[in-house]
Order: C-alpha cells, then structure tokens, then sequence
C-alpha cells in the first residue's frame, strides 16, 4: 500500500489534475456582489471598465487596475441597495432607464425625472 500512494500521485499529476486547494485558488466566481468600485481590466487586448473586480475575474480580464478604463482616478467604492424605483437618466446624449438614482450616479449619468424612460426618446 506505501508503493501505491506515490504511484496514484505520480499518475493524477501526469493527467494534470489539479488538487481542491489549486482548483479552489483558480476558481472563477459564479455570482458576484451587486456593488459599484468600478476597475479596468484587459480582456482579449482591448481594455474594459467593469463594475466591479468580481466581475473582472469572472470574465477572466487580466492587468485589473483600479477606476474606469479612461479615468483611473477613480477610487471609490459605492453600494447601491436592489430597490426598483427606476429613474431616467441621461449619459453621454443617451436617455437609459436605471433601476434607481443610485445606479444612475454610480455610472455617472445625470438623472432626468422619475420613472422610466419614455419609449422612442
């Protein structure tokens, strides 16, 4: 039985089978917390702001650094609670509903009334 174990190892090793405590290390999350700390990453050469650095990881993006791709000023991290009251806001000349004045801020926009955006605007 003492020749067996080194043999089994031997051959997991061979296979490339990874033990839990590496697999556990390399794991990519599968739900992410709902907070905003926007970060850059690098995913398949071109850079992108995520909301968060969970999200980051799960999309596999690489060199994450801290604030949105073109202002890495930013450092502050905000949490906005799930509590749909929608606001139409405004970003970039672009009318979007957000689910609430939190989320609006969070991404910059700036919020034109309450409620959800009109259709066709």
């Amino acid at each position: 039985m003492k020749i067996l174990l080194p043999v089994i190892a031997i051959a997991i090793s061979a296979l490339g089978v990874m033990p839990a405590s590496a697999a556990a290390a390399t794991a990519v999350p599968k739900i992410c917390p709902d907070y905003v700390q926007y970060v850059c990453g690098d995913k398949d050469g071109v850079k992108k702001t995520y909301t968060n650095s969970c999200f980051a990881s799960r999309d596999r993006a690489t060199h994450v650094t801290m604030g949105k791709c073109e202002d890495q000023s930013t450092s502050q991290m905000k949490f906005c609670e799930e509590i749909y009251l929608p606001v139409c806001a405004t970003k970039d000349g672009q009318q979007k509903t957000y689910g609430n004045s939190c989320f609006a801020l969070a991404d910059g926009a700036t919020i034109v009334t309450k409620g959800a955006c009109a259709i066709g605007k």
